[in-house]
């Protein structure tokens, strides 16, 4: 098992995501009350597992305003790497209005292996998608579809200095002046 990232919820709950391996790896979302036990309001168990490649894995989540939860990742199988977006409902339940069954996939035709997610801002969600070599700030809208008027084709390219390697780690979105 590998996680990857942890918040505290406005209701001092304790989740937690990333990856877990019984056989293939899949994507993992744990919730926990304040005492360490799992939350059983969450997904009747606590832990909500998913994925149906052979590697599929979150590495971000963030809580919107009316409490859903988007997680991205990566998800690996036969047709290659693909990044992952999921939303879920406060109880664990995958929000049906967003993408196909509550998930978004892009193909960005390499491995992804890094991903933070973060924002709503005039309707957008936001991935910073480390790619290969490659640096991608994307938009997405609250159906889970790309937004393909922002930057070129749903992305902006953020590998800024052509002579040094960047690695960006964390994004962050300001609501109150729309920036990024």
């Amino acid at each position: 098992d590998e996680l990857f990232d942890l918040w505290v919820t406005d209701d001092n709950k304790v989740m937690v995501i990333g990856g877990t391996n019984a056989g293939q790896v899949d994507q993992v979302i744990a919730r926990f009350n304040e005492d360490g036990s799992l939350d059983p309001t969450f997904n009747q168990t606590g832990i909500l597992i998913t994925g149906n490649s052979y590697w599929d894995i979150w590495s971000s989540a963030w809580i919107d305003d009316e409490g859903r939860i988007l997680a991205a990742g990566a998800s690996s199988g036969l047709e290659g790497s693909q990044l992952s977006v999921g939303r879920y409902l406060s109880d664990g339940a995958a929000d049906n209005s967003f993408g196909f069954q509550g998930t978004s996939t892009l193909d960005l035709d390499e491995n992804e292996y890094y991903l933070d997610i973060d924002g709503n801002i005039s309707g957008m969600y936001f991935l910073l998608a480390v790619v290969g070599d490659k640096n991608y700030l994307i938009a997405m809208d609250d159906k889970g579809d790309i937004i393909y008027s922002f930057g070129t084709n749903g992305k902006v390219n953020l590998d800024l200095l052509q002579d040094y390697e960047e690695v960006p780690y964390q994004l962050k979105t300001n609501p109150a002046d729309g920036s990024v």
